[in-house]
């Protein structure tokens, strides 16, 4: 899932916004997609304990970062997600 997308797309046409996501995700062991035309992308975090620290990582950047619950309870999902 994490390919090298600046090698496919080429930077000018990915944006810094979007590169920066990627950047992100990557820094916190997460695997990611763009799910569309930009602006976007969709993650699997490598544990539960990785999505608090990624998601003040993405919201310092002006990110919206919301859990989609495939498997886990939500309390889980909730505590883990708020350390």
């Amino acid at each position: 899932m994490s390919i090298d997308f600046s090698k496919i797309y080429g930077d000018p046409a990915l944006g810094a916004k979007n590169l920066r996501m990627i950047e992100i995700a990557r820094q916190h062991q997460a695997a990611c997609k763009f799910p569309g035309s930009g602006g976007a992308v969709v993650g699997l975090a490598s544990s539960l304990e990785s999505l608090g620290p990624m998601r003040h990582a993405f919201e310092a950047e002006g990110c919206v970062f919301t859990i989609l619950q495939i498997n886990t309870s939500p309390e889980e999902v909730e505590a883990a997600a708020d350390m």
